[in-house]
């Protein structure tokens, strides 16, 4: 596994997604707003590993091929920040708001894995809800996100910095051209 072809977070990882205004431009919102179609799978008997496909169309068509596009592999989890702060509420751990007890999973999120927005989490809208896709890994080579997956330790890391019992997803993302 070459460095220049994954990104594992020991301490970082980029990923590029060019999906709008960048950081100090006039419109900085972060969030991805998009037409996301999703394809979860189950693990074969092969494999440990849940794959789950996500494409996503910036302000195209849906009828745009997307099979051109080019896939990034992700080592992560796909959440929902309400099921977050619910968790939060069942414990009987949340802070004042649920933005701020959802501050608080993220800075803890960043604290132990180096995770933040723009890097390692991207907030996406999937039926108009915001979704929080966050990964560990990412490369152009599922081979390379295959060799993260098979780090116990690495996964042992993200699984408590996520607070998951269940282990993180192989991610395809394929965004598809305007």
């Amino acid at each position: 596994m070459s460095e220049n072809t994954v990104s594992k977070r020991t301490s970082r990882l980029n990923v590029h997604f060019e999906d709008g205004p960048q950081p100090g431009e006039e419109d900085d919102s972060r969030v991805m707003h998009a037409t996301v179609a999703t394809n979860p799978t189950t693990p074969t008997s092969a494999s440990r590993w849940h794959e789950h496909t996500l494409i996503i169309w910036r302000d195209a068509a849906p009828n745009v091929n997307c099979k051109a596009a080019d896939p990034i592999y992700l080592l992560g989890y796909i959440l929902d920040p309400s099921k977050i702060y619910a968790s939060y509420v069942e414990q009987r751990a949340q802070k004042g708001t649920k933005e701020a007890t959802l501050n608080a999973y993220l800075d803890d999120l960043q604290r132990s894995m180096g995770i933040c927005l723009d890097n390692g989490l991207k907030k996406i809208m999937i039926n108009d809800e915001e979704t929080w896709l966050i990964f560990a890994a990412s490369s152009k080579r599922k081979e390379d996100i295959l060799a993260c997956a098979s780090d116990e330790e690495f996964v042992d890391r993200l699984k408590e910095a996520v607070d998951s019992d269940n282990d993180p997803w192989i991610i395809t993302c394929m965004i598809c051209p305007a």
